[in-house]
């Protein structure tokens, strides 16, 4: 439980996807504790209110006890007094935890330390074939016309490599460029049920390029090397 005048230190942090997916145990989380960070983590606790009022306070003293006002020196103390306010980083910066299956973009892992309160927030990595939205995964695969046509059988590696192989199979001309195919509970795990998974959206795109075939099949002479054009 965070407590009152206390720094909030609130920080992002990248998770692989498979990590997420499948769970993982010890993953370091590091925490930034740059002068940025310090003062925004004051600013969280509500600690920079009044530390720029002290200073505030201070530099108006100061032009009432003198007649001149230096505009630099006045700034100077003032950014001194906030800073002589703003709490020492934390000793400890480097912090571990085990991440549980399923866990998705935003789950919060809190700590305390000594002069403290860190919160570390998940973010989802980017993955070169997959991507979450809800309880399900999204992918993309490449087919070529030919494989439209007369139909096959794909094969995708999954996010977790102890899973087994997902295998989607295209039938004869019943599937279009562009149409999205879904494969039933192999998606990202729910976490209510222990094996409830949500599905697969799998977004089939046609390879660019002329399928020689179907040209074939439009004029049967270009199969023998034949020109149809006219001279000019």
């Amino acid at each position: 439980m965070s407590q009152q005048g206390r720094p909030r230190y609130i920080q992002k942090v990248s998770i692989p996807l498979e990590v997420l997916y499948s769970g993982g145990e010890n993953v370091e989380l590091k925490l930034k504790t740059s002068i940025f960070e310090r003062y925004r983590a004051a600013y969280n606790g509500g600690l920079l209110q009044p530390a720029l009022m002290q200073g505030a306070i201070t530099v108006l003293l100061t032009w009432l006890r003198s007649q001149k006002v230096n505009w630099f020196l006045s700034l100077f103390l003032f950014v001194s007094m906030v800073h002589v306010h703003i709490p020492p980083p934390p000793e400890k910066v480097l912090y571990s935890t085990n991440i549980r299956e399923g866990w998705k973009g935003g789950t919060k892992i809190k700590y305390e330390s000594a002069n403290a309160d860190i919160a570390f927030i998940l973010q989802e990595g980017s993955h070169d074939t997959f991507t979450r939205v809800g309880n399900d995964l999204h992918t993309q695969v490449e087919v070529s016309a030919k494989q439209l046509r007369r139909g096959c059988t794909l094969t995708i590696n999954p996010l977790c490599d102890s899973e087994k192989p997902i295998k989607l199979k295209l039938r004869r001309k019943q599937v279009k460029n562009g149409q999205i195919v879904t494969v039933k509970s192999r998606g990202w795990p729910k976490g209510s049920k222990e094996g409830e998974c949500g599905d697969l959206q799998v977004k089939i795109c046609c390879k660019e390029g002329v399928d020689q075939a179907d040209i074939s099949r439009k004029n049967p002479l270009i199969f023998f090397g034949i020109s149809t054009q006219r001279p000019p």
